[in-house]
């Protein structure tokens, strides 16, 4: 992948091979640029940088429907560096709602947690810039993460992205231990087989162990039958 700026770089990197190409963000409002570029057919990333407004998004549709392009986004501030506080995290949670694209993050904070945070928030691309020294000339090695740097963004990330995995049971593999912790439903005085259960008679203590009633279904056995006979802190079965 790569980011051409004028016709002849198009040219060469289609000739090149390569599988990809990226609009910047200084470039995601010139329709003409983007025509340019998405007459490639390849594949687009393109950053939503300054100036840009949402209902633009309808002239890209637009281009990348004339070209058969599939599209991904990122979100950019182009102040280099960003101040954190316009970072758009926000902004990336609004756009990961579309699920019919991959949405991301251009990231220019000088922080290695922000694009962990995008992560979080439903970014699946991050982009970040990255050199070997930041004392190297030129205006934008002094807030780029340097190896040990990136090392340390990527392991947010991955750390962003197993917090962020759905739990499919209301009891995670890691609590299936502390289930016991959990309360069941006892008997507070000494209960016949047909008395009815009350809130006077019954109460909740831990254990909760298979089997048990368990306190959140306290209230839907007021007012039934007992089919045993129960002594003080008998489990309710």
């Amino acid at each position: 992948m790569s980011t051409p700026f004028d016709e002849r770089a198009v040219q060469e990197l289609v000739d090149l091979g390569v599988k990809k190409l990226k609009i910047a963000g200084f470039e995601a409002t010139d329709f003409r640029f983007i025509d340019m570029v998405a007459s490639s057919g390849l594949p687009l990333v393109i950053s939503l940088g300054i100036g840009f407004k949402m209902n633009y998004m309808g002239k890209i549709f637009e281009i990348a429907e004339k070209y058969n392009n599939s599209l991904s986004f990122m979100y950019a501030n182009n102040a280099y560096p960003t101040p954190v506080e316009d970072a758009g995290i926000s902004v990336v949670r609004q756009m990961a709602m579309d699920s019919r694209y991959q949405w991301g993050l251009s990231d220019h904070t000088e922080s290695t947690i922000t694009p962990a945070l995008a992560v979080a928030a439903g970014a699946t691309i991050i982009e970040k810039h990255f050199t070997l020294s930041k004392r190297l000339p030129g205006p934008d090695h002094p807030f780029a993460l340097e190896p040990h740097e990136l090392k340390e963004m990527v392991n947010y990330i991955r750390y962003a992205e197993k917090a962020n995995i759905r739990q499919t049971s209301n009891i995670s593999e890691s609590e299936k231990q502390f289930t016991k912790a959990m309360r069941s439903v006892v008997a507070k005085q000494p209960i016949k087989k047909g008395d009815v259960f009350t809130e006077d008679n019954l109460t909740t203590k831990r254990p909760f162990l298979e089997g048990n009633i368990p306190a959140r279904d306290f209230y839907t056995l007021i007012g039934k039958s007992s089919d045993f006979d129960y002594n003080i802190d008998d489990f309710i079965k």
